[in-house]
């Protein structure tokens, strides 16, 4: 009932907010909820109504405020923003924001950065899994480009099984492609 109390701007943002799978930054939710009915400065402002009607939670996490979708809330909204046919342009942005941050890491892993840079993707591990699920089927070479990004990643966190199991997908990718 909640949802039917909110404004045109709210309902679009929460249901943008439904694609991420774990707790996300201001600038990701910015990446992931502007376009050309709300820009990014006004998802500031409407992500804080969200969080003054409890739809989003936001907590401090060194000393950055994080924001998160309870997952029955997450998966409501998500379903809403299906029922749009907007699902897969969102999923797009907001596999676009992870790639970028996996493709910026990338020459850091195997530098001395690399703990700075393994602790970043571990803390948007559940988001960078969404962006590589997303991509898998519909934007192969996003997908091939992050698996490989993500190589050094997985070896040096101890992630090799599930690293594994992306490069497989990647690789019945690359047979269907040939």
């Amino acid at each position: 009932w909640s949802y039917n109390l909110l404004d045109d701007r709210e309902k679009s943002l929460l249901q943008r907010l439904g694609t991420f799978a774990g707790d996300f930054t201001m600038e990701a939710a910015e990446s992931v909820g502007a376009d050309v009915d709300l820009d990014a400065a006004d998802v500031l402002d409407t992500l804080g109504a969200l969080v003054d009607k409890s739809l989003v939670v936001m907590r401090e996490s060194e000393g950055t405020a994080r924001y998160f979708l309870l997952e029955t809330i997450r998966q409501y909204a998500a379903g809403r923003l299906k029922e749009t046919g907007a699902f897969p342009l969102v999923c797009q942005r907001h596999a676009r924001t992870y790639m970028e941050l996996v493709a910026e890491a990338a020459p850091h892993l195997i530098t001395r950065e690399r703990p700075q840079w393994i602790e970043r993707i571990h803390r948007e591990l559940d988001n960078v899994r969404a962006a590589l699920a997303c991509t898998r089927d519909d934007d192969v070479t996003s997908y091939l480009r992050m698996c490989g990004d993500l190589g050094w990643f997985w070896y040096s966190s101890g992630l090799w099984a599930e690293g594994r199991r992306w490069q497989e997908a990647r690789a019945q990718v690359q047979r269907v492609l040939r």
